[in-house]
């Protein structure tokens, strides 16, 4: 199902009756945000999307590079992680983000020069932890 003018209006009341409304996967769509964000006098955000929730770390450090907003990536155990008992396998997880950092590939403006070199970027916050009911 597509957002509509014809259900907006539940869909305001009920977010999670459209997941796919739930989630900006779009860098484009991401920059642009941002800009507005930032013309309107913002300078940083928060992302909380977790991995089974589709984090892109790649994709959030080309919207703050063409914004020119931080943007902070939240370290989170998604749902296949939290389904163990094991406190401290999850919170290795967490550790790892905030203090290890994930992998993220070298990015390229659209000329092909490089905006950022091959390497780590690390969670500034905790997110949240996802489970199942």
């Amino acid at each position: 199902m597509d957002l509509t003018m014809e259900n907006l209006w539940d869909v305001r009341g009920a977010p999670s009756m459209l997941p796919s409304n739930l989630v900006l996967d779009n860098v484009d769509v991401q920059t642009g945000e941002l800009l507005a964000f930032k013309a309107a006098g913002g300078a940083c955000i928060i992302d909380s999307a977790s991995v089974s929730e589709g984090r892109n770390p790649e994709g959030l450090v080309r919207a703050a590079l063409r914004s020119g907003c931080d943007v902070i990536m939240s370290a989170s155990v998604g749902v296949g992680e939290a389904e163990s008992t094991d406190v401290n396998a999850m919170a290795a997880v967490l550790v790892k983000e905030l203090r290890v950092g994930v992998e993220v590939p070298a990015i390229h403006d659209g000329s092909n020069n490089l905006l950022r070199a091959e390497g780590r970027v690390c969670a500034g916050v905790i997110g949240g932890i996802r489970l199942r009911y």
